[in-house]
């Protein structure tokens, strides 16, 4: 049964990234990706904080990659996991 709830999950991916998805390219290679922009509060300073949600096993995640998105040379300042996938915060060079 598990076999059958992991095919379930990639094509649900698949999905996720055909309707949402963008490309960014981390390190020279392309990657899809969702883009999650949230407010970041920090007592007086506000702005928005830019991460992106990598539908990848093969990227490894690491602060200072380089990352092209949108157009914006970028910079991985952390990382995590978000529903099992890489997500990565992104600050401008």
């Amino acid at each position: 049964m598990s076999d059958l709830f992991g095919r379930m999950c990639r094509r649900m991916d698949s999905v996720t990234v055909h309707v949402m998805g963008k490309q960014a390219e981390i390190n020279g290679i392309k990657y899809d990706v969702i883009p999650d922009e949230a407010p970041a509060d920090m007592g007086a300073l506000s702005g928005s904080l830019l991460s992106l949600v990598v539908f990848s096993q093969q990227y490894v995640p690491a602060r200072h990659d380089e990352v092209v998105f949108d157009g914006r040379l970028l910079v991985v300042t952390r990382y995590d996991t978000h529903n099992g996938k890489t997500r990565i915060f992104l600050e401008q060079e």
